[in-house]
């Protein structure tokens, strides 16, 4: 609850020879100053609701810290799928290239007899 003895502070400037007008402005001055500064003071509230925001944002970074495990994880498999694949083909190819030049030396060893 917001609270300000602008009381007080008006008996003090009077008891300090002020006249009664400054002291009742500069008293609600005073006030007006103590009601700015408590617009940015944070209540009980707003502690709460910036420690639940932290907590999302925690629960957020460890999805995301899941989701890219598992990300990684698929992109490795998939890397060494496509590498067990090229591996076959390469293989295949040079099966069939071999088997290629073995036929043709052997049409050339039949034309040669």
């Amino acid at each position: 609850m917001e609270y300000f003895d602008t009381l007080s502070v008006y008996d003090r400037l009077a008891r300090a020879g002020l006249p009664d007008a400054a002291s009742r402005e500069l008293s609600d001055i005073f006030k007006d100053n103590y009601r700015q500064q408590l617009e940015f003071l944070a209540t009980k509230r707003d502690i709460v609701d910036v420690k639940k925001d932290i907590a999302d944002i925690r629960k957020d970074i460890a999805d995301i810290r899941k989701d890219i495990a598992e990300l990684k994880t698929t992109t490795e498999t998939n890397i060494l799928k496509s590498k067990n694949d090229t591996i076959k083909w390469v293989a295949g190819l040079m099966m069939a290239q071999a088997a290629i030049i073995m036929g043709g030396v052997g049409v050339m060893i039949k034309f040669l007899k």
